[in-house]
Protein backbone atom coordinates (compact mmCIF):
# COMPACT_ATOMS: atom_id res chain seq x y z
CA UNK A 1 0.00 0.00 0.00
CA UNK A 2 3.32 2.42 0.35
CA UNK A 3 3.95 2.02 -3.14
CA UNK A 4 0.15 2.84 -3.97
CA UNK A 5 0.81 6.06 -1.74
CA UNK A 6 4.14 6.52 -3.97
CA UNK A 7 2.38 6.49 -7.28
CA UNK A 8 -0.54 8.38 -6.43
CA UNK A 9 2.22 11.13 -5.34
CA UNK A 10 3.66 11.18 -8.30
CA UNK A 11 0.74 11.36 -10.57
CA UNK A 12 -0.38 14.54 -8.40
CA UNK A 13 3.39 15.68 -9.10
CA UNK A 14 3.03 15.38 -12.79
CA UNK A 15 0.04 17.30 -12.98
CA UNK A 16 1.77 19.93 -11.44
CA UNK A 17 4.45 20.09 -14.26
CA UNK A 18 1.43 20.59 -16.71
CA UNK A 19 -0.48 22.97 -15.46
CA UNK A 20 -0.30 25.23 -12.01
CA UNK A 21 -4.08 25.09 -11.84
CA UNK A 22 -3.56 21.42 -9.86
CA UNK A 23 -3.47 20.78 -6.12
CA UNK A 24 0.15 21.09 -4.95
CA UNK A 25 1.26 18.04 -2.36
CA UNK A 26 3.91 17.59 0.35
CA UNK A 27 5.17 13.99 0.78
CA UNK A 28 5.22 12.93 4.83
CA UNK A 29 6.43 10.22 6.78
CA UNK A 30 3.88 9.25 9.43
CA UNK A 31 4.01 7.44 12.88
CA UNK A 32 1.17 6.09 13.72
CA UNK A 33 1.02 4.79 17.47
CA UNK A 34 -0.84 1.97 18.99
CA UNK A 35 -2.34 2.73 22.17
CA UNK A 36 -3.87 -0.32 22.13
CA UNK A 37 -1.01 -2.17 21.65
CA UNK A 38 1.84 -1.27 23.91
CA UNK A 39 2.05 1.87 22.35
CA UNK A 40 3.83 0.10 19.13
CA UNK A 41 4.90 2.32 16.27
CA UNK A 42 4.26 2.31 12.59
CA UNK A 43 6.29 4.72 10.11
CA UNK A 44 4.42 5.04 6.90
CA UNK A 45 4.47 7.64 3.48
CA UNK A 46 1.79 9.45 3.19
CA UNK A 47 1.00 13.01 1.64
CA UNK A 48 -1.16 16.04 1.96
CA UNK A 49 -3.04 17.57 -0.46
CA UNK A 50 -3.45 21.55 -0.90
CA UNK A 51 -6.56 22.71 0.66
CA UNK A 52 -9.27 24.96 -1.94
CA UNK A 53 -9.39 27.29 0.09
CA UNK A 54 -5.41 28.43 -0.03
CA UNK A 55 -5.17 27.21 -3.95
CA UNK A 56 -7.93 29.72 -4.68
CA UNK A 57 -5.96 32.06 -2.68
CA UNK A 58 -2.44 30.90 -4.54
CA UNK A 59 -3.84 31.28 -8.12
CA UNK A 60 -6.01 34.05 -7.05
CA UNK A 61 -9.65 32.63 -8.31
CA UNK A 62 -12.41 31.41 -5.77
CA UNK A 63 -13.96 28.12 -5.34
CA UNK A 64 -17.24 27.52 -6.51
CA UNK A 65 -20.05 25.70 -5.17
CA UNK A 66 -22.79 24.22 -7.51
CA UNK A 67 -24.82 21.34 -7.99
CA UNK A 68 -23.73 20.95 -11.37
CA UNK A 69 -22.29 22.94 -14.56
CA UNK A 70 -21.51 22.16 -17.88
CA UNK A 71 -18.99 21.39 -20.01
CA UNK A 72 -19.38 24.78 -22.17
CA UNK A 73 -19.11 26.51 -18.61
CA UNK A 74 -15.37 25.05 -18.25
CA UNK A 75 -12.44 26.50 -19.74
CA UNK A 76 -11.91 24.32 -22.79
CA UNK A 77 -7.45 24.02 -22.77
CA UNK A 78 -7.52 23.25 -19.30
CA UNK A 79 -10.50 20.35 -19.36
CA UNK A 80 -8.97 19.24 -22.47
CA UNK A 81 -5.80 18.94 -20.33
CA UNK A 82 -7.13 17.08 -17.42
CA UNK A 83 -8.80 14.82 -19.69
CA UNK A 84 -5.75 13.68 -21.46
CA UNK A 85 -3.92 13.58 -18.99
CA UNK A 86 -6.30 11.37 -17.16
CA UNK A 87 -6.25 9.12 -20.08
CA UNK A 88 -2.33 8.86 -19.77
CA UNK A 89 -2.90 7.82 -16.42
CA UNK A 90 -5.45 5.18 -17.53
CA UNK A 91 -8.08 7.09 -15.64
CA UNK A 92 -11.84 7.08 -16.00
CA UNK A 93 -13.03 7.63 -12.30
CA UNK A 94 -14.21 11.46 -13.42
CA UNK A 95 -16.85 13.94 -13.98
CA UNK A 96 -16.16 17.74 -14.54
CA UNK A 97 -19.42 18.42 -14.77
CA UNK A 98 -21.39 16.36 -12.21
CA UNK A 99 -21.44 14.63 -9.23
CA UNK A 100 -22.58 11.22 -8.04
CA UNK A 101 -26.85 11.03 -6.81
CA UNK A 102 -27.20 13.35 -4.73
CA UNK A 103 -24.15 14.73 -4.05
CA UNK A 104 -22.49 18.35 -5.27
CA UNK A 105 -20.53 18.82 -8.03
CA UNK A 106 -18.23 17.40 -9.49
CA UNK A 107 -16.78 13.90 -9.28
CA UNK A 108 -12.64 14.13 -8.65
CA UNK A 109 -12.97 17.81 -9.91
CA UNK A 110 -12.89 20.96 -8.12
CA UNK A 111 -14.33 24.20 -9.59
CA UNK A 112 -13.16 27.83 -9.28
CA UNK A 113 -13.74 31.07 -11.12
CA UNK A 114 -13.99 34.78 -11.19
CA UNK A 115 -17.29 36.80 -12.39
CA UNK A 116 -17.28 36.75 -16.12
CA UNK A 117 -14.35 34.19 -16.25
CA UNK A 118 -14.62 30.07 -17.45
CA UNK A 119 -14.85 28.07 -15.11
CA UNK A 120 -11.60 26.43 -14.24
CA UNK A 121 -11.48 22.54 -13.94
CA UNK A 122 -8.79 21.14 -10.80
CA UNK A 123 -8.59 17.51 -11.14
CA UNK A 124 -7.85 15.51 -8.09
CA UNK A 125 -7.86 11.44 -6.83
CA UNK A 126 -6.32 8.94 -9.23
CA UNK A 127 -6.41 6.00 -6.94
CA UNK A 128 -8.78 3.96 -9.54
CA UNK A 129 -6.22 4.65 -11.89
CA UNK A 130 -3.79 2.14 -14.16
CA UNK A 131 -0.39 4.46 -13.21
CA UNK A 132 -1.30 4.00 -9.75
CA UNK A 133 -2.99 0.67 -9.88
CA UNK A 134 -4.14 0.20 -6.37
CA UNK A 135 -5.20 -2.97 -4.98
CA UNK A 136 -8.69 -2.00 -4.28
CA UNK A 137 -9.11 -0.50 -7.65
CA UNK A 138 -11.70 -1.88 -9.75
CA UNK A 139 -12.55 -1.74 -13.48
CA UNK A 140 -15.51 0.99 -14.35
CA UNK A 141 -18.75 -0.73 -15.09
CA UNK A 142 -19.51 1.97 -17.49
CA UNK A 143 -16.83 1.07 -19.58
CA UNK A 144 -16.03 -2.27 -21.27
CA UNK A 145 -12.52 -3.31 -20.06
CA UNK A 146 -11.64 -5.79 -17.61
CA UNK A 147 -8.88 -3.80 -16.03
CA UNK A 148 -7.79 -0.31 -14.56
CA UNK A 149 -5.16 -0.56 -16.77
CA UNK A 150 -6.93 -0.39 -20.00
CA UNK A 151 -6.85 3.79 -20.57
CA UNK A 152 -10.42 5.32 -22.17
CA UNK A 153 -10.39 8.45 -23.13
CA UNK A 154 -13.17 10.55 -21.85
CA UNK A 155 -12.27 14.37 -23.48
CA UNK A 156 -15.23 16.13 -24.62
CA UNK A 157 -15.89 16.27 -28.73
CA UNK A 158 -16.08 19.58 -28.25
CA UNK A 159 -13.14 20.32 -27.13
CA UNK A 160 -11.04 18.02 -29.66
CA UNK A 161 -9.13 20.93 -31.86
CA UNK A 162 -7.50 20.97 -28.03
CA UNK A 163 -5.89 17.56 -28.26
CA UNK A 164 -2.60 18.38 -30.29
CA UNK A 165 -1.58 21.23 -27.74
CA UNK A 166 -3.09 19.40 -24.76
CA UNK A 167 -0.30 15.96 -25.95
CA UNK A 168 2.02 18.78 -26.80
CA UNK A 169 2.32 19.76 -23.42
CA UNK A 170 2.64 15.79 -22.29
CA UNK A 171 5.28 15.32 -25.03
CA UNK A 172 7.24 18.92 -23.32
CA UNK A 173 7.02 17.37 -19.93
CA UNK A 174 8.32 13.89 -20.71
CA UNK A 175 11.41 14.13 -19.33
CA UNK A 176 10.74 15.68 -15.82
CA UNK A 177 7.79 12.51 -16.08
CA UNK A 178 10.30 10.18 -16.02
CA UNK A 179 13.11 12.32 -13.67
CA UNK A 180 10.47 12.06 -11.13
CA UNK A 181 9.54 8.30 -11.23
CA UNK A 182 13.12 7.98 -11.38
CA UNK A 183 14.27 10.22 -8.39
CA UNK A 184 11.47 9.17 -6.03
CA UNK A 185 12.25 8.01 -3.02
CA UNK A 186 10.62 4.61 -1.24
CA UNK A 187 9.70 3.47 -4.97
CA UNK A 188 10.43 0.15 -5.10
CA UNK A 189 12.35 -1.18 -8.32
CA UNK A 190 9.57 -3.08 -10.03
CA UNK A 191 7.57 -0.92 -9.52
CA UNK A 192 9.51 2.19 -10.97
CA UNK A 193 10.02 -0.20 -14.05
CA UNK A 194 6.46 -0.43 -14.73
CA UNK A 195 5.51 3.00 -14.40
CA UNK A 196 7.89 3.81 -16.66
CA UNK A 197 6.53 1.01 -19.23
CA UNK A 198 3.16 2.51 -18.66
CA UNK A 199 3.96 6.01 -19.79
CA UNK A 200 5.85 4.37 -22.77
CA UNK A 201 2.81 3.04 -24.17
CA UNK A 202 1.18 6.20 -24.01
CA UNK A 203 3.77 8.36 -25.45
CA UNK A 204 3.77 5.83 -28.40
CA UNK A 205 0.74 6.35 -29.03
CA UNK A 206 0.92 9.98 -28.73
CA UNK A 207 3.25 9.93 -31.41
CA UNK A 208 1.49 8.16 -34.13
CA UNK A 209 -1.22 10.60 -35.45
CA UNK A 210 -3.63 7.01 -36.17
CA UNK A 211 -3.92 6.13 -33.13
CA UNK A 212 -4.80 9.45 -31.75
CA UNK A 213 -7.50 9.84 -34.36
CA UNK A 214 -8.42 6.39 -33.91
CA UNK A 215 -7.96 6.33 -29.45
CA UNK A 216 -8.91 9.71 -28.59
CA UNK A 217 -10.49 11.93 -31.63
CA UNK A 218 -12.52 9.03 -32.34
CA UNK A 219 -13.84 8.11 -29.11
CA UNK A 220 -14.45 11.46 -27.43
CA UNK A 221 -17.78 12.36 -25.24
CA UNK A 222 -20.35 13.61 -27.56
CA UNK A 223 -22.46 16.51 -26.03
Amino acid sequence: YEQTVLREYLAYRMLGVLTEMSFRVRLLHVTYVNEENEGRTQTRYAFLIEHKKRFAQRVGIDNLSVEKTSVSSLRPDQLNLTSVFAYMLGNTDFSPIAGPPGEACCHNYVLFGGDGEPVVPVAYDFDQSGFVSAPYARPNENFRIRSVRQRVYRGRCVNNGHVDGSLQKLRDAKAQFYALIREQDGLANDVRKDLTRYLDSFYRLADDPRQVERELLAKCVPP
